[in-house]
C-alpha cells in the first residue's frame, strides 16, 4: 500500500457527486448497497438507550370504520334478471377491490377479515376465503317498492331496503380526500346494499374508486347454488385483457390455485368496473375539468369454463345520471364521498432530524486507497438529547488507550468530553490511573451528537491522540494541538446547495484564543491534526502568526439521518440489518493519521451526553449479559477484559470501487473483499441470497445492475453472470 495525500477540496468535489462510483454522503445505506458491500459489523444486542418511535404515531380504533354507513355514493348498477339468468331462487354478490392487473385483492371485500387492521387478502390465486371466519358475501333479500335512479347515489330504503354490509376494515387502498363527483384520490367499499323488483337486479356499493386505472370494483354473482365456479378456473372468457383469468388458475385443465370462494358461494357472472382517463384542466378554469370515464365488463362464469364475455362501455361519471347503458345494464359512479372507512396508518416513518432513541445496528466501510478516503456507515439513531457516539481510530503504530488507559490530559473538546473519558488524576505526564482502556491503541477520536428537538442542533468533535497522553505543546506550556468541532442547526447546514452535510471548513483557526491558561485549549473548525502541522510546522513563523500555509476544508464529513425505526429494539437484537439510515462519514486518511500500511481499525460506542456512562450500544457487539445491562461509568471500564472484539478493521480498496464489485470477501468468509474474485465469493454471495440479505441486492428486473430495494432471483442471475466473467485478480 502506498502512502495517501491530503486532498481537502477534492475531497468536497467527491462528496458532491463528482465521483458517481462512492457513496453519496447523506446518512443513508439505499442507493449505495453496491458501493459499500457487506456490512463488517450487525449488532445483536437490544438497545438500553430508547427504541426510535415514531414522530406522530397513528393507531386504528373504532373512528377509522364508524362513518362507513353513512355513506351515500359510489357504485350503481340495474341489472336484467335476463342477463343472470332469470334466476329464482337467491341471488348472492362477493364484491371487492382489486388491482387493475387483478393480481392482488385489497382488505375492501364484503365481509369482516378480522378487524380495523386486517390485512390485504394478497394475489387471488392461493386465497381462499374459507380460511376467514364469517361469510365474505351477501345474499339480496329486498324486494324494491320502486326502481332507484342509476347515478351513483342511494335512493333509500323504499329502493334498497337495509344495508347488507358495513365495511370493518380501515382501507389499504387510499382515503379519498377529493369531494369532486368524477375524480378519486383512494379505493374504499363502505357499505353494500342490493334489491330485486321481479325483473331488475339493484346494486349499490358505497364508497370510491381511484379515478387513474389502478384499482377495480370486482361483483361476482351467484344465481344458482348447483351451477358456477367455487373456484375460479383460467379459461374463462377473455375480458379486461385476459385479466380475469389471472384470478383464476395458473395450470390449464386442473383446479389447482385459483381464488376460492367461501363454501355454498359458487360465482355465475362477474361484472368489473374501472375508472380514468380524466383530465383535471385547469384550476383557474373549472370548464376545462373533464370527468373520468367508468369502463365496464362482463362475464358468465359457467362450470366447465368458456362462457360469453363482452365489454360492456363506458361513459363518463359525475354527471348526476347513468355512464353506461347496454343490454348487461345501467350502470353509474358518484366519486364524491370523502367520508367512510379512514386509510390504515400508514408505515410508521421516522424524523430525520429528531429520534427518541439511540442504537447502533450494522457499520459499514472502507477506505478507497486511491482518493485516500475512508466512506463510513453506522446505520441506527442519536436520540436528540444529547447522547453521543464515540469513534476511536487506530490506523497507524502509537497513539493510546490500550497499552495505557486513555489520557485525562488531551485536548479540551466538547467542554472537556474527551477528557471525562479519560484519566481522572491531573499530571504530567499523565497517571495512568482509571481511563478506559480500549481493545486498540488510537490516534484519532471523533464524537457525534444531537440535541434540542425543537430546532434540532448536531456537532462533530474531533482530536489528535497522541502517544504520550498529552497535546503538543511549546517551552511555555501553551497547547500546539488544536481541538476541533463543527456543527449547528442540522437545518441551516443541510440547507447549504455544493455542501448539505459537516464539512469542517472553517472559519476559526486564526482567531485569538486562550493558550496560557491552567488548562490552555485551541479551537479549530478544520482538521486538528492538518491544522496543527499546517500552523505550527516548519513553516511556522511566531512572529507573524499564524502560518502562511492556509486551512484545509473537508477532511471530516458527517451526514445524520435520524429516521430509523427499524433495527435493534429495546427487547430484541434480531433485526439490525433491516435499519437503513444512520451516521455516516468521509474521513481524510492523512488526517487520521493512518501510515498508508497499518490496518485500520476502529472502536465506539453510544454514550451519555456528559460522556461518562456508556451504553449497551457497542461496535463490535457485546456478550448476551449486556442484553440486559449497559457497560456503566466509562473511567474503570476495560474492553480488554469484555469477551469478544469491540472493534472493526476496514478493508482498503484500490481503484475504483465498482470495479470488482464482484469480490465481496475472502478464503475466511468474513465478509472483507480480498482483491481477487475466487469460489469463496460464490459461496458467501449465495448464502446472502439465501438469507434474502439487502447486501445480495445487486440489480432489478431489468439487469441493469442498479438495486432495487429486493432480493430476487435476477440478483442471483447477474451476480453469477459477473462472477464468471471476471476471475481471478481485481483489476
Amino acid at each position: 500500500m502506498r502512502k495517501t495525500t491530503c486532498l481537502g477540496a477534492a475531497a468536497l468535489m467527491a462528496l458532491a457527486g463528482l465521483a458517481t462510483a462512492q457513496p453519496t454522503l447523506n446518512g443513508q445505506l439505499t442507493g449505495d448497497e453496491a458501493a459499500y458491500g457487506p456490512a463488517l459489523w450487525t449488532n445483536t444486542t437490544p438497545t438500553l438507550f430508547g427504541d426510535a418511535q415514531p414522530s406522530d404515531p397513528c393507531e386504528e380504533d373504532g373512528s377509522f370504520i364508524a362513518d362507513a354507513p353513512n355513506v351515500n355514493t359510489g357504485f350503481e348498477a340495474a341489472i336484467p334478471l335476463s342477463v343472470i339468468g332469470n334466476p329464482t331462487g337467491p341471488i348472492r354478490l362477493k364484491v371487492m377491490l382489486m388491482s387493475d392487473s387483478f393480481d392482488f385483492i385489497s382488505n375492501q371485500v364484503s365481509g369482516d377479515l378480522g378487524g380495523i387492521t386486517a390485512p390485504n387478502v394478497g394475489d387471488p390465486r392461493g386465497a381462499d376465503f374459507n380460511n376467514i371466519s364469517g361469510i365474505q358475501y351477501v345474499t339480496v333479500t329486498h324486494n324494491a317498492t320502486f326502481q332507484p335512479s342509476i347515478d351513483g347515489v342511494n335512493d333509500g330504503a323504499g329502493a334498497y331496503g337495509d344495508s347488507l354490509y358495513d365495511q370493518q376494515q380501515a382501507t389499504t387502498f387510499g382515503d379519498n380526500e377529493n369531494p369532486s363527483p368524477g375524480f378519486g384520490l383512494g379505493a374504499e367499499i363502505d357499505n353494500i346494499y342490493a334489491s330485486t323488483d321481479g325483473s331488475n337486479l339493484f346494486i349499490f356499493v358505497g364508497g370510491n374508486l381511484s379515478d387513474n386505472f389502478s384499482n377495480r370494483l370486482v361483483i361476482f354473482i351467484d344465481t344458482d347454488s348447483a351451477t358456477g365456479q367455487n373456484q375460479l378456473r383460467g379459461d374463462n372468457a377473455d375480458i379486461s385483457f385476459d385479466r380475469l383469468n389471472r384470478m383464476g388458475n395458473s395450470e390449464e385443465g386442473v383446479t389447482t390455485d385459483g381464488l376460492v370462494f367461501d363454501a355454498g358461494f359458487s360465482a355465475d357472472y362477474v361484472y368489473t368496473v374501472v375508472l380514468g382517463g380524466g383530465d383535471p384542466g385547469d384550476p383557474e378554469d373549472p370548464f376545462s375539468e373533464v370527468f373520468p370515464s367508468m369502463f365496464v365488463d362482463f362475464a358468465e362464469l359457467p362450470t366447465t369454463g368458456g362462457g360469453a364475455g363482452t365489454f360492456v362501455g363506458d361513459g363518463i361519471i359525475g354527471l348526476g345520471f347513468f355512464a353506461v347503458s347496454s343490454n348487461q345494464g345501467e350502470f353509474g359512479y358518484d366519486n364524491s364521498n370523502v367520508g367512510g372507512v379512514l386509510a390504515v396508518c400508514p408505515p410508521p416513518a421516522g424524523n430525520p432530524d429528531v429520534s427518541t432513541g439511540s442504537e447502533l445496528n450494522q457499520l459499514f466501510g472502507y477506505i478507497d486507497e486511491d482518493t485516500g478516503l475512508m466512506y463510513l456507515l453506522l446505520t441506527g439513531n442519536l436520540e436528540t438529547n444529547g447522547n453521543v457516539l464515540n469513534l476511536f481510530f487506530d490506523v497507524a503504530p502509537g497513539g493510546q488507550g490500550a497499552t495505557f488507559p486513555l489520557s485525562g490530559q488531551n485536548v479540551d473538546v466538547d467542554f472537556n468530553g474527551l477528557n471525562r473519558m479519560g484519566d481522572g488524576e491531573v499530571g504530567n505526564p499523565p497517571v495512568f490511573t482509571d481511563g478506559v482502556i480500549l481493545e486498540h491503541d488510537a490516534n484519532f477520536w471523533l464524537s457525534f451528537k444531537t440535541f434540542n428537538p425543537a430546532n434540532p442542533e448536531y456537532f462533530v468533535n474531533a482530536a489528535v491522540l497522541r502517544t504520550q497522553g498529552f497535546p503538543l505543546s511549546n517551552s511555555f506550556g501553551a497547547p500546539f494541538d488544536f481541538g476541533a468541532f463543527y456543527g449547528g442547526v442540522k437545518a441551516t447546514i443541510e440547507a447549504r446547495p455544493d455542501f448539505p452535510f459537516i464539512n469542517f471548513d472553517g472559519p476559526r483557526v486564526d482567531d485569538e484564543q486562550d493558550d496560557i491558561s491552567a488548562i490552555p485549549a485551541i479551537f479549530t473548525q478544520y482538521g486538528p491534526r492538518t491544522t496543527t502541522n499546517n500552523v505550527y510546522g516548519p513553516l511556522f513563523d511566531p512572529f507573524n502568526f499564524p502560518s502562511p500555509l492556509p486551512p484545509v476544508p473537508g477532511l471530516i464529513n458527517a451526514a445524520l439521518d435520524n429516521s430509523n425505526l427499524l433495527g435493534v429494539t429495546d427487547t430484541d437484537g434480531s433485526d439490525a440489518a433491516s435499519a437503513t439510515t444512520g451516521m455516516e462519514f468521509v474521513l481524510d486518511m492523512n488526517e487520521l493519521g493512518w501510515d498508508g500500511t497499518s490496518p485500520v481499525r476502529v472502536m465506539g460506542w453510544i454514550a451519555s451526553q456528559d460522556y461518562g456512562f456508556i451504553s449497551n450500544q457497542v461496535i463490535g457487539g457485546l456478550p448476551t449479559d449486556f442484553d440486559t445491562m449497559n457497560v456503566g461509568e466509562v473511567r474503570g471500564t476495560n474492553f480488554q477484559n469484555i469477551p469478544g472484539d469491540q472493534f472493526v478493521t476496514i478493508p482498503v480498496r484500490t481503484g475504483d470501487v465498482n470495479t470488482c464489485p464482484f469480490d465481496i470477501t475472502g478464503p475466511a468468509l468474513d465478509g472483507v473483499p480480498d482483491g481477487v474474485v475466487s469460489i469463496a465469493d460464490l459461496n458467501f454471495y449465495i448464502g446472502l441470497w439465501l438469507d434474502n440479505d439487502i447486501a445480495a441486492d445487486f440489480t432489478g428486473p431489468a439487469l441493469d445492475g442498479i438495486p432495487d430495494g429486493a432480493v430476487t432471483i435476477a440478483d442471483l442471475n447477474f451476480y453469477l453472470s459477473g462472477w464468471l466473467d471476471t476471475q481471478g485478480a481485481c483489476p
